[in-house]
């Protein structure tokens, strides 16, 4: 199982979206022993971004999925000026599809305290540790794969 959620480890906190959603539900997981790819959000998929710009030249032409997605990308903002978006579930599919996009390591699976932040047991279930992300192979894959699933459309 992949799962995008918290932060690195070594962040002061891992309060994100999907693992404020149900504390008591990521630490049964992290508890389990379930074979676990973590991919953190802050410190590492937060690398993975892209500008109005490059989603206008390389999503937005692609049919009407690529209008529809450059249209909720641009809707982030209203300043566009400096400005780049965290593309978030890209990570784990970008480590299922090619692991060397996402590099990782084999760590004991951190405890989540009450507080939101990680605590190390080194006693613990091995994980895989997702500790980079790579973007530009990933993104690339995407618009490569919506031009040519846009071009096999027309008639």
């Amino acid at each position: 199982m992949a799962w995008l959620g918290g932060h690195a480890l070594e962040w002061p906190h891992t309060v994100e979206f999907n693992l404020k959603q149900d504390v008591g539900g990521a630490q049964v997981l992290l508890d389990s022993g379930v074979p676990l790819v973590l991919v953190p959000c802050m410190g590492v998929t937060s690398r993975l971004h892209s500008t109005v710009p490059e989603i206008e030249r390389y999503v937005e032409p692609h049919g009407s999925i690529g209008a529809f997605l450059a249209q909720r990308f641009k809707e982030y903002s209203s300043d566009h000026m400096g400005w780049a978006k965290e593309i978030w579930d890209m990570a784990p599919v970008g480590w299922l599809l090619n692991p060397v996009w996402a590099p990782s390591v084999i760590v004991p699976a951190p405890v989540l305290t009450e507080q939101m932040t990680w605590s190390v047991d080194r006693r613990r279930h091995p994980i895989r540790y997702v500790t980079y992300v790579d973007r530009n192979p990933i993104l690339r894959d995407f618009f490569v794969k919506l031009r040519d699933f846009a071009a096999s459309q027309i008639p």
